[in-house]
């Protein structure tokens, strides 16, 4: 039942490389080959009975999910191979996702910016490991102990390891002003301030706010916006032309554009949530154009394109957490880089296997992106033989017939002022679970005559007494819903 656990877990990020091979559905749009999309019936949830496996097939998954509209782009051989979309980029007009969909692509961004201040450094105008203090102009950074002798550098910013506070802002509603970058640093209207609280180089820090300092930096030392260097350094070097910074009005926005969707798989209010940090999370993209940043970095590495010296490409993957990208290496050889990205109504992912040149780019215009995503991710490790991400395996056992029917019934939960439904019901020789208020159903397998796995996330339900010998079922070993009187 994963409305009562979504909301507190936190997203997996994972690395992934190797290609798809084959397809049984036309696209909504041409694809740039016939190549064949092998996952398309293969998604694997949480939990694999060991004996008895299962298959979810990515549109019925992508409505149990309540994922609107789905894009994904393959990269082989370091070349775009193939893109595809599913499903609706706009329900209300039943617009389908195209290849050519622009969808937010949120943190991927940072890789955007880190190769923006990579350019910016071959060109003399900044320095990785120079104190930031020297290149901000129009801000300062707040005056701090950690900082007096360890100095904050370019190089600690991009690597999340410069000690700055995190704040995940959710964007602002269609209407509402937005702040200047000076009022988000210094915490302004309902923005948190920068504080650094930490050694500059001591621990690694993820934050947002560090990568506003990078946006801020880059303005100043340029004299021009942050949107217009991104777009002179990479966008249009790179022909991502699909590719934006600019802050879209639905009003204005062509039909390019989708919406962003929520958890319950409704359209957010006015669309979608605007922002000012644009260097950390502002990308309006598709996978085909993200691809091109793969393709590119994986060509300087190799020393085999103009957009970017080996050596440049190389300082993009160095120590244990990448500038700009999450970097897996082996014996100090990369294996992979990657990014994902996460804004309200949105999920994203781009990877790339610099040895193959394999890789992939999914965007979705959802909340549950990341869910689907999961389950994916499991049938590409479990097809192509790729030690990633795999279910828990569980054997089942054999509860007798009379004990199943003690659990049978509909249960009932209080939780901050709100009244949760399920019922467990018989199905053939098992049990499974139904939520009333959702109308979701969810197989479950017994591991003890007390204890039942549900299938597609592998939460755990346990039948018991409690002290008022009321018969109850434990979610997760923290939401007790009571079974109703007479069942």
């Amino acid at each position: 039942m994963p409305i009562l656990t979504r909301y507190l877990l936190a997203l997996i990020l994972v690395i992934i490389f190797g290609l798809f091979e084959s397809c049984k559905e036309k696209p909504s749009e041409t694809t740039l080959s016939e190549v064949d999309l092998s996952f398309e019936d293969k998604l694997i949830p949480a939990i694999q009975v060991t004996d008895n496996p299962v298959y979810f097939d990515l549109i019925e998954r992508m409505k149990h999910f309540k994922v609107p509209g789905f894009s994904v782009a393959i990269i082989k051989n370091g070349e775009l191979h193939s893109a595809k979309g599913y499903g609706f980029s706009r329900t209300d007009s039943e617009l389908k996702i195209d290849i050519n969909t622009r969808l937010q692509a949120a943190s991927i961004s940072k890789a955007i910016t880190a190769l923006t201040i990579i350019r910016l450094r071959d060109k003399g105008l900044v320095d990785l490991d120079a104190n930031v203090e020297g290149y901000l102009k129009t801000w300062a950074l707040p005056q701090n102990p950690f900082t007096e002798s360890t100095p904050i550098t370019l190089r600690l910013l991009l690597s999340h390891m410069a000690g700055v506070n995190n704040y995940n802002s959710k964007g602002y509603p269609q209407g509402e002003e937005l702040p200047s970058l000076n009022d988000i640093l210094n915490g302004n209207g309902k923005n948190k301030a920068v504080t650094i609280d930490t050694i500059p180089g001591s621990v690694y820090k993820y934050s947002n706010l560090g990568y506003s300092i990078v946006q801020k930096i880059i303005e100043d030392v340029t004299g021009e916006s942050f949107v217009v260097v991104a777009e002179n350094e990479v966008l249009e070097p790179l022909k991502m032309s699909a590719s934006t910074f600019r802050t879209i009005s639905p009003k204005n926005a062509k039909r390019s554009y989708s919406y962003g969707y929520n958890y319950e798989g409704e359209m957010l209010e006015g669309s979608w949530r605007n922002t000012i940090r644009k260097s950390a999370g502002g990308l309006w993209s598709t996978p085909s154009d993200l691809a091109k940043i793969c393709i590119a970095v994986r060509k300087a590495l190799k020393g085999d394109n103009d957009f970017l010296s080996a050596n440049s490409a190389k300082d993009l993957m160095e120590g244990d957490f990448g500038l700009g990208f999450d970097v897996q290496k082996k014996n100090g050889n990369v294996l992979s880089f990657s990014q994902s990205g996460r804004a309200v109504g949105f999920f994203s992912y781009m990877i790339m296997h610099p040895k193959s040149g394999d890789g992939m780019v999914i965007m979705t215009n959802s909340d549950n992106g990341g869910d689907l995503f999961r389950e994916i991710l499991r049938g590409v490790s479990e097809f192509n033989s790729w030690d990633i991400m795999h279910p828990k395996e569980i054997q089942e056992i054999l509860v007798p017939d009379n004990k199943l029917k003690t659990h049978l019934g509909d249960y009932i939960c209080h939780f901050e002022n709100e009244v949760w439904k399920l019922r467990v019901q018989k199905k053939g020789m098992h049990l499974e679970l139904v939520d009333l208020d959702e109308n979701l159903v969810y197989p479950l397998r017994p591991i003890s005559d007390y204890k039942f796995i549900e299938l597609t996330e592998g939460d755990e339900l346990d039948f018991k007494v409690n002290e008022n010998n009321a018969a109850s079922l434990i979610w997760n070993g923290k939401y007790e819903f009571l079974k109703k009187e007479g069942d």
